[in-house]
């Protein structure tokens, strides 16, 4: 009597109609996506405080009601940060990080024509701080989609943006506002962070048996 091997599931298939991970693959593309969008959002975040000095010369405002800005923009990330992998389950991880990508460089963009720390707050603050909150949150989790042996590696790999992101921004930041000024700087800024949208175009869906399904 013949035995019936159990077949293994091949790439992108599986027995419970579930994706499997390929664990390599377009899934290092994935990671080199979140590794950018890990430099453009926390990397970015962390060197807004670089603005801190020129914000509160220009508004000449006090030193608590100037740290609200960058408050603001942290605080709104990690808040709406269920938003973006809401958005990422029911729409689609690509659509919903190139959306992120669009506020966050709108606001950057808005930001660089501020009249007052008011103004920041809502377009640096809060329009920047929602749109990475979108763009962050599916571009971790298509990480985990593609890979699961590996998770650990590829995780490791795209969150280290932000320290790396980090320490070559910094100086670039502080470069550009002593050549441009803190407006021509948030200006570029904005260029910059709408590389998220690039992000998001690289967010590839798997395929089950032919047919593309949604990244959770």
């Amino acid at each position: 009597m013949a035995v019936n091997k159990e077949e293994k599931p091949k790439e992108g298939r599986s027995t419970t109609g579930v994706p499997t991970p390929p664990e390599g693959g377009w899934g290092w593309m994935i990671v080199a996506g979140c590794f950018l969008a890990t430099i453009c959002i926390r990397a970015v975040t962390r060197c807004v405080s670089i603005f801190f000095v020129e914000f509160q010369l220009h508004f000449e405002q006090d030193y608590s009601t100037t740290a609200w800005i960058h408050s603001l923009i942290d605080c709104t990330t990690m808040l709406c940060a269920p938003l973006g992998g809401f958005l990422g389950s029911r729409v689609s991880c690509r659509v919903t990080v190139i959306l992120g990508g669009l506020l966050s460089a709108a606001g950057f963009v808005l930001s660089s024509f501020a009249s007052s720390l008011e103004y920041l707050y809502s377009s640096l603050g809060i329009l920047t701080g929602l749109g990475f909150a979108l763009s962050y949150t599916p571009a971790i989790a298509m990480v985990g989609r593609y890979f699961n042996e590996r998770k650990a590696l590829a995780y490791g790999i795209a969150q280290s943006g932000c320290g790396i992101g980090t320490f070559i921004l910094a100086p670039v930041v502080q470069l550009l506002i002593e050549q441009y000024s803190w407006r021509g700087a948030l200006l570029i800024l904005g260029g910059f962070v709408a590389n998220l949208c690039v992000v998001g175009a690289l967010m590839k869906p798997l395929e089950i048996r032919g047919e593309r399904s949604r990244m959770y």
